[in-house]
């Protein structure tokens, strides 16, 4: 199993091992904009959060909603996007990418004053 979206070409480059990995990798992924939404296209397109039978899942949080000025910027949302949140929108983008990936997506604040949130204690390393 070569991760899917595309990791096929990649393993040649990375290895299988590392491949594999990346399909097995548990990530948190901290805000949807540009930034994020770069990041969250590349894992896609690498293949990472494959294998959640491996542990493989992608956590994506972003409190935030699109707006019409994030369009220019932010390359995974469209017109149709404006006034969802931007975590639910990227992870339908990245979803698009590679139907494969195991993508949760939230629309939580994360930080020390958040006690009781939903990300308090519930992650974990990639491994």
């Amino acid at each position: 199993d070569d991760g899917g979206g595309g990791a096929r070409g990649q393993s040649y480059v990375l290895g299988p091992k590392l491949t594999k990995k990346l399909a097995s990798a548990g990530l948190f992924v901290v805000g949807s904009g540009a930034i994020g939404c770069e990041l969250l296209k590349n894992l896609s397109a690498m293949g990472a959060a494959t294998r959640p039978d491996r542990g493989g899942r992608i956590t994506l949080t972003d409190m935030d909603t699109i707006e019409k000025s994030n369009l220019s910027r932010q390359l995974l949302f469209r017109d149709r996007d404006v006034g969802e949140f931007k975590s639910r929108a990227a992870k339908g983008a990245a979803l698009r990418f590679n139907p494969r990936m195991h993508v949760e997506d939230h629309a939580s604040k994360v930080g020390d004053d958040v006690p009781d949130g939903p990300f308090d204690g519930g992650l974990r390393g990639g491994g």
